[in-house]
């Protein structure tokens, strides 16, 4: 679904900062593919609906044919990531964060 040049044609179900609203999203994330996303680190900002979570250059990795949305990286374990990523930072083992995405 294209709102780019209608932003407030966001969907009741997509809860986002007006100024983070994506150029497109999903018509139905029940019927969508499921994709890697990496990115250099996990970063905090009171901006993003993620409880705060964001992904610094995220990219687009690989499709995950093998993944339904069910099966896909949730709050939960986006914040378990994120925490775990903390720690690797901190003492010195960073890790790259990697999570599947609808």
């Amino acid at each position: 679904m294209d709102i780019v040049e209608d932003k407030d044609s966001v969907p009741d179900w997509l809860v986002v900062n007006k100024s983070l609203v994506p150029d497109f999203i999903v018509r139905n994330v029940h019927d969508s593919p499921v994709w890697e996303i990496t990115g250099a680190e996990f970063s905090k900002s009171d901006k993003h609906t993620a409880d705060g979570i964001s992904i610094r250059f995220p990219r687009v990795t690989r499709p995950r044919p093998d993944k339904t949305w069910k099966e896909a990286t949730n709050l939960d374990e986006l914040k378990s990531l994120a925490n775990n990523n903390s720690s690797s930072q901190l003492s010195g083992q960073s890790k790259r964060p990697k999570l599947d995405h609808v």
